[in-house]
């Protein structure tokens, strides 16, 4: 297993550095991307991209168990790139110890079949999952929510989380000391805060274990970056039942004031207006390019004003027909006025991708279903 991990980490180091910052001071998703120098007043373009591995621990008769992880590829058009981009890998990388649970728990009961029901097991219902959503990013912090899920047979996953925070300048990963100005009187505020919201939440009377949770989240790394504030947060069944799943109490950046350093605090606010992106077919000309999907739809969006903050993200269908985000794929910090960022993704009768940018522009990546062209869509 060790082998394994190492050699999987090896080939991702690897294909990263092939990726770093350029001296033009732009950025790049994705390998033989074109990139174009910033403009002198324009902070150096931020270009995250969201990978899934996923690998199987095998036994004589298949896959034993799954597990999947994030990786990035990041570029930040500045000397820290590759230091962020090592340090935040490296900790999205499950270690061989955050896997031997579902090991042993896979391999017992595996081992408690007879020959028949080996040839059906086929690792169902065990595995391990670990997903990374994009929080915030805007040159001065790069902010991610890490979830993970656990499947050991019971009759539901079992959930726990932490939050992964970069200083751009530094490339160093962020503890709740390095961002607070006096860190005794931003974990008073945390928890007073953490107290006073419960007693408001409708679920209120469920909570349990909240004074000891709201005491040590931020020492523990249950906190990220949000657009609006710094959030600590609880996995599902830590401070209330299973079904009320993960909960979130975001204190807003205007009451932390004094308490978090001025370099932490968000920048610019986002730009970009509903029509400021269009869709066009191919990716020629494009400013920068990434592939989603192999083999997909080339296409490209246009910037007709500058666009900051541009999010795309896989999504599914609910069960009212409407769409909700799944897993982040691709993060740009900005587009100027005529730029366009060149995408390959895959479609089908339903929207798979979606947009988003500014300050809360959102649009579905669909097919017209008429002459293979593409639509932007209000979800």
């Amino acid at each position: 297993m060790k082998k394994l991990f190492a050699l999987a980490l090896a080939l991702l180091l690897l294909a990263l550095a092939a990726c770093g910052a350029n001296e033009a001071g732009t950025a790049s998703p994705g390998a033989g991307t074109e990139t174009s120098p910033a403009g002198p007043e324009e902070s150096p373009r931020t270009a995250v991209r969201f990978q899934t591995l996923t690998k199987a621990a095998k036994c004589e008769t298949g896959d034993l168990y799954t597990y999947s992880y994030p990786a990035l590829e990041l570029n930040t058009g500045s000397q820290s790139g590759p230091a962020l981009s090592r340090a935040l890998n490296g900790a999205l990388t499950p270690s061989e110890d955050t896997l031997s649970e579902v090991d042993s728990a896979a391999r017992a009961a595996y081992e408690a079949l007879d020959e028949a029901g080996r040839l059906d097991w086929m690792g169902v219902g065990y595995g391990f999952q670990r997903r990374a959503e994009l929080m915030r990013c805007d040159g001065r912090v790069l902010s991610l929510l890490v979830s993970d899920s656990s499947s050991l047979g019971g009759p539901h996953p079992a959930g726990s989380g932490f939050g992964l925070s970069c200083d751009f300048s530094t490339g160093e990963l962020l503890s709740a000391e390095d961002i607070a100005s006096d860190p005794a009187a931003l974990a008073e505020k945390v928890e007073r805060y953490v107290l006073d919201s419960a007693a408001e939440n409708p679920n209120a009377s469920a909570f349990y274990d909240l004074a000891a949770f709201a005491e040590s989240a931020l020492d523990e790394g249950r906190w990220y970056f949000a657009d609006d504030g710094l959030a600590v947060f609880a996995a599902p069944e830590e401070i209330a039942p299973y079904a009320v799943g993960s909960v979130v109490f975001v204190i807003p950046y205007s009451e932390l004031d004094g308490l978090l350093k001025p370099e932490y605090l968000p920048a610019l606010s986002p730009k970009g207006g509903p029509g400021a992106l269009s869709i066009g077919a191919g990716i020629e000309g494009a400013a920068l390019s990434a592939v989603l999907d192999e083999g997909g739809v080339e296409f490209s969006l246009t910037a007709s004003e500058e666009v900051t903050d541009i999010c795309v993200r896989r999504v599914a269908m609910d069960t009212d027909g409407s769409f909700y985000p799944q897993q982040t794929v691709l993060y740009l910090s900005r587009l100027s006025a005529g730029e366009s960022l060149g995408l390959t993704a895959a479609f089908m009768d339903s929207p798979l991708y979606s947009v988003s940018w500014g300050a809360g522009e959102t649009r579905l990546i669909a097919d017209s279903g008429k002459d293979g062209s593409l639509l932007l869509l209000e979800p």
